[in-house]
């Protein structure tokens, strides 16, 4: 049965304007001409929808060409979550209570918080063990949503030392109408990289 897909990346901007920062510097003419139209990017590390790998906390960690593919294909589900001010920690007792029993083992999970980034939360490292302990294998986050206390990487290095890799500054998670979906996650092909640009589809 066909389904509905949704695009839940937030695309990179090419202008080198924007906050993200890329740069595209674009020659005149096209490949039937002369010179060719050639395009150079320059990515900095964290912008976009963007995996981060166990390599980005720990040396010893994999990095993205040591993954298993199949992480980033799977079934998974969409917690959901509406704070009135910024700061506020979801702890275990939020995360079970959103996912109501319905993760399991081999899961990919993704987070989305409603209420604007201005009332941003932040998942504390316990909440995240508890997500370890029912084994899933991916965890994403809306752009609205804190992993961490800035520049701590507690929460983060809870998942990445599990093997769990965390894809950040997701877009959309307000869109699927089920707690359920399936999700198919792209990163670039960049050998022995801590981190890399990711296309997120969910099939609704």
């Amino acid at each position: 049965m066909p389904r509905k897909t949704i695009d839940v990346t937030r695309w990179l901007q090419a202008d080198g304007l924007a906050d993200d920062a890329i740069k595209l510097d674009i020659e005149q003419g096209d490949s039937r001409s002369s010179p060719v139209r050639t395009s150079r990017h320059s990515l900095q590390e964290g912008q976009g929808t963007h995996v981060l790998t166990p390599y980005f906390t720990n040396l010893d960690g994999a990095t993205l060409s040591d993954l298993d593919n199949r992480i980033f294909f799977g079934e998974g589900l969409i917690l959901r979550f509406k704070f009135p001010e910024a700061n506020i920690g979801i702890g275990q007792a939020e995360v079970e209570e959103g996912a109501g029993g319905a993760i399991h083992a081999g899961d990919i999970v993704f987070m989305a918080n409603l209420g604007g980034e201005e009332n941003s939360p932040i998942l504390t490292p316990q909440a995240a063990k508890w997500l370890v302990e029912q084994e899933i294998k991916l965890v994403g986050f809306d752009e609205a949503f804190q992993v961490d206390v800035a520049d701590r990487y507690e929460t983060h290095k809870v998942f990445l030392d599990a093997g769990i890799p965390i894809i950040r500054n997701l877009t959309n998670l307000d869109s699927p109408v089920g707690l359920r979906v399936a999700v198919m996650a792209l990163p670039l092909a960049v050998s022995k990289s801590a981190s890399s640009p990711c296309r997120v589809l969910i099939l609704d």
